[in-house]
């Protein structure tokens, strides 16, 4: 029994796998490399082509004439009688078949000459077919990204061909045929890089096309280049700032400087840092990829890492100006796409999908599109989920019988139906006129063949308030404003206007993440709809029009029930909050409201007449393009956001780098040439640190027994909660490096013959090899950065840090250690130190430790706090200096919020602060009025939030201004 399959991961139970013997037919490189030669020489010289296949069928038929010659005088050696010597007849047989054979040798001699003749001349194209097959392998690792980013050879094969057959016009100036071939494989290049970015999201786009310059032009990265960019070699570990730093570069960038001097120190002595007029323009320009120096010989990649080291800020926008300059493009998103383009390349077998972004519906274009072509008497489409199944394929079947257009709406909601539909159409033969349209978000669970068999397109709505309100509006009946003309439909009337525009900012604001909200909330059709019902409610129980709008019950519903429940961040719930507030109240919803600006620094202001038209024809007057300051967010807020988006697209490019590792197989040499740079790594930070490793701790015991340890023998005298955290971190990181090293040591046994692979070694070199810290280590250290080499290195230097932390203890316990401005980013768990701090204090004061709260004096020595410093001195027993913190959304200087310049830096540090815990009774360090609460995270993505710090205000106090600019601390920048 015979099975086939086109499913490239075939669900094969265990029980079963055993009984089945897997042969594998996928594509290869060296087998796609043949194809597109053949493909290449067919189209560019047939005669060529022709000749080769002639020569072979000559060879095989020579080859089968030896074989029968061979056979027959077996035969005759066989069935002879007598003596041989005295066989006439089969003397003379032998004769014949040497005399053939000898003909037969000859002319296989002359076709081998021949062939090598042939195969020169076929491989002037051989350099194209390799260029093709290395770019459908790169589009192929695509699917690591994103389930939804599979591509078939069939399609590539298409886009091969007809950059072949427009090679004419591509090579037209080239006089020699290798020069004309190179200018194809560009063209290639540009032809997939449209094509499969059509069907990626737009943010996805960059990295793509780095990808394809990274494996198709490597001549532009020198060694060692690319693993810094990604983060494949770290800095090493030490306090001292590095030599040459420069003097204009911000000092939260002295560990990426150092990386490039330690591994391109050749590319540092060229740039003449310490020019500091050569270098200003750079250092503060909002275009800093543009203003770079006259450097000589540095490649454009190398400008790249430059830009990563001090403007990492302006890192996307260095990568894209790097990538349309080395494959001579003007941009790296396709040109615009319309349907009748997608139509035109469609057929009655291929469906168009198109992959949507939340909120966005491609389906009502789509109606608009086969109305003019086909009409909407030949168009159907379904939604699907809620049983929907059958009547799809009822559906299906008559659209494919009578040539009419179908679309099929929501596969994500059904995916584990899709695989009836691929066998529902694989056994059709659908009319000419047929054509079958599929929308779906991204999905994990969506089916591959489907995927590769489908003509794909994302449809993402399009960005901007203005946009935002249109579509909101399109939505919505005129009637649902204009009835009635009384005084309570015109509130109701403005209510939903409002509700529109607050659901616009809200959903805007997510261009801005992790500024403008921390993370993806998904503020949906079916929030406006619920809130919609929420305002006709309070409306209808409002009665007259000059009784009291119930303002907190809007409020309430909106923040608790509706909007507020997809949101799991505190002060992201106090940013909602907020716009609650900016735009549900009576100075924009009462009846003399009009003209009242409801969108500051907008048009948008209410109209005098609460209708329809009012509304749309004020909303029409919004600019395409929406500035920060709509938002309230910060004039430098692109830096924040490029700063996300670069990050973002590395970690893919990490993805796509180890996704060619076969990790599940053992090989050594290939594991040994992998793992190598980690393993090297390691014993540079472990040789560098002197005592870093306990080499008598027991590594299969877990951390929390060995502190327990540590513990019981510091109990011969009475320890403070502080020392005794700082104690247990201290031998919580000597535990972790200990195991860390036992896992490196037995995987590099394994590697060198002198040790067996055991499950635990296997498992731990399959998470390195795919780039990604082994669980074993995060069971220990959750917290640390994503790639094996910086989550080594942040092991390695905090517990060197803590090392010194320990030793200020010796020196005089922990009042020496709170001496001096500790940073909080030595510690694997800070909150616990603060804990600790606060469980200390309460001891001092002799009460409960829930009868204390936090305190914080800004710039304590910098004298701008007045009496602040004595006061906190004589109310907290216990106060702690803390280093710098970054600030992002605004700068702190004169001892207050101050706005950031467009100009500005969009990190700062902060001046140092104290901190510490006082009675319940004791009032804070800061009026309330004048204040606000900022978070503190560990890093800038803003994922794991420390405590709140109250933070002085200037002379407005407007507290919501830096809540709505998304103003946070951190300890470090690396995330």
């Amino acid at each position: 029994m015979y099975l086939v399959t086109r499913n490239p991961t075939p669900d094969i139970p265990p029980d079963a796998s055993s009984l089945v013997s897997i042969v594998n037919f996928t594509v290869t490189r060296s087998g796609l490399e043949g194809q597109l030669l053949g493909v290449a020489i067919q189209h560019e010289q047939p005669e060529l082509e022709r000749a080769k296949g002639e020569m072979l069928r000559k060879e095989e038929d020579f080859k089968m004439q030896l074989a029968k010659l061979e056979k027959g005088l077996l035969e005759a050696l066989a069935t002879a009688e007598g003596n041989l010597l005295e066989n006439t007849s089969l003397i003379e047989s032998l004769s014949r078949t040497k005399e053939m054979s000898a003909e037969i040798a000859d002319a296989l001699l002359q076709s081998a000459e021949a062939s090598v003749k042939l195969d020169q001349q076929r491989d002037v194209y051989r350099g194209f077919a390799q260029s093709g097959a290395k770019l459908f392998f790169l589009v192929k690792a695509l699917q690591v990204t994103c389930h939804m980013y599979q591509f078939s050879l069939a399609s590539f094969l298409t886009l091969y061909r007809q950059a072949l057959e427009a090679g004419s016009e591509v090579g037209k100036g080239a006089k020699k045929t290798e020069d004309r071939l190179v200018q194809l494989a560009a063209d290639v290049e540009v032809r997939v890089l449209y094509f499969v970015g059509r069907a990626l999201f737009k943010a996805d786009r960059p990295m793509f096309a780095l990808h394809l310059v990274k494996g198709m032009h490597a001549d532009h990265f020198q060694p060692k280049e690319w693993d810094i960019f990604t983060g494949g070699l770290v800095a090493s570990v030490t306090d001292a700032v590095p030599r040459g730093y420069p003097a204009w570069a911000p000092t939260e960038r002295k560990a990426a400087f150092r990386l490039l001097t330690e591994q391109l120190p050749h590319l540092i002595n060229t740039l003449d840092l310490e020019n500091t007029a050569k270098w200003q323009r750079f250092s503060t320009s909002l275009e800093a990829e543009k203003d770079l120096p006259s450097l000589r010989g540095v490649t454009p990649f190398q400008k790249v890492l430059i830009v990563q080291a001090f403007r990492p800020d302006r890192l996307q926008s260095a990568i894209l100006q790097f990538v349309t300059d080395v494959l001579r493009i003007e941009s790296v998103s396709p040109p615009p796409l319309s349907l009748s383009t997608l139509h035109s390349e469609s057929s009655n077998l291929t469906p168009l999908l198109f992959i949507s972004s939340p909120g966005a519906d491609p389906s009502k274009e789509l109606q608009e599109f086969a109305a003019k072509t086909v009409g909407l008497g030949s168009y159907e489409e379904l939604a699907m989920g809620g049983g929907q199944q059958e009547i799809a394929q009822t559906l299906l079947r008559n659209a494919a019988n009578n040539g009419t257009w179908l679309c099929l709406k929501n596969l994500h909601l059904v995916v584990a139906w899709l695989p009836t539909l691929e066998k529902e159409l694989s056994s059709i033969e659908p009319h000419g006129d047929f054509r079958l349209f599929l929308t779906s978000e991204a999905h994990n669970g969506f089916t591959s063949i489907l995927l590769q068999q489908s003509l794909k397109a994302t449809f993402e709505a399009p960005p901007g308030i203005k946009k935002n309100l249109q579509r909101t509006f399109d939505s919505w009946e005129p009637d649902s404003f204009d009835a009635g003309g009384s005084a309570s439909s015109a509130v109701r009337a403005r209510l939903l206007f409002l509700l529109a525009c607050f659901q616009a900012v809200i959903q805007e604001r997510r261009t801005y993440i992790p500024q403008g909200w921390t993370k993806f909330y998904e503020f949906s059709y079916g929030d406006m709809k619920a809130g919609t019902f929420v305002l006709e409610a309070v409306t209808a129980n409002k009665g007259k029009a000059s009784s009291k709008m119930d303002w907190e019950t809007i409020h309430g519903l909106m923040e608790d029930a509706i909007f507020g429940g997809r949101i799991d961040n505190a002060f992201d719930l106090r940013v909602l909050r907020s716009y609650l507030s900016v735009f549900f109240c009576d100075r924009l919803a009462a009846d003399n409201s009009s003209g009242a600006e409801v969108i500051a620094g907008t048009p948008l202001r209410m109209p005098a007449s609460a209708d329809y038209k009012s509304f749309r024809k004020i909303i029409a007057q919004l600019p395409d393009t929406d500035a920060p300051y709509i938002f309230s967010l910060p004039d430098n807020i692109e830096r924040s956001v490029q700063r996300s988006n670069s990050s973002q697209l590395i970690k893919q490019l990490r993805l796509l780098s180890s996704s060619d590792a076969e990790a599940n197989k053992y090989d050594r040499e290939k594991w040994r040439a992998q793992l190598g740079p980690v393993l090297e790594l390691w014993q540079q930070l472990t040789s560098a640190t002197p005592g870093l490793i306990n080499r008598k701790a027991n590594t299969s015991t877990t951390v929390s027994k060995s502190s327990s340890a540590t513990s019981a023998a510091s109990n011969k005298k009475p320890v403070d909660p502080v020392e005794d955290f700082v104690l247990m971190e201290y031998e919580a990181a000597g535990e972790i490096c200990a195991v860390v090293d036992f896992s490196l040591q037995s995987l590099k046994k394994v590697l060198f013959g002198s040790g067996l692979l055991t499950p635990a070694i296997q498992t731990g070199a399959t998470a390195l090899l795919s780039g990604v810290v082994p669980a074993d280590w995060t069971k220990l250290w959750d917290a640390g950065p994503e790639k094996p080499q910086g989550w080594l290195r942040e092991l390695v230097r905090k517990r060197v840090a803590l090392g010194k932390w320990k030793g200020q203890l010796g020196k005089g316990g922990s009042a020496a250690l709170l001496g001096s401005p500790l940073a909080l980013g030595d510690l694997f768990k800070p909150a616990t130190f603060i804990n600790a701090l606060r469980q200390q204090t309460a001891r001092l004061l002799n009460t409960a430790i829930d009868l204390v709260k936090m305190v914080c004096l800004w710039d304590s020595g910098g004298g701008s706090s007045g009496g602040g410093s004595k006061r906190m001195k004589s109310e907290c027993p216990l106060p702690c200096p803390l280093s710098a913190l970054l600030l992002q959304g605004a700068t702190f200087h004169s001892g207050a919020l101050q706005e950031s310049s467009p100009e500005a830096s969009e990190l700062t540090t902060t001046p140092e602060l104290l901190v510490g815990f006082v009675p319940l009774s004791c009032g804070d360090m800061y009026e309330a009025s004048r204040s606000v609460a900022v978070p503190l995270y560990q890093t800038v993505s803003r994922e794991d939030f420390l405590l709140e710090l109250l933070m002085p205000l200037g002379s407005d106090g407007d507290q919501s201004r830096w809540v709505l600019g998304g103003v946070a601390l951190f300890l470090t920048e690396d995330d």
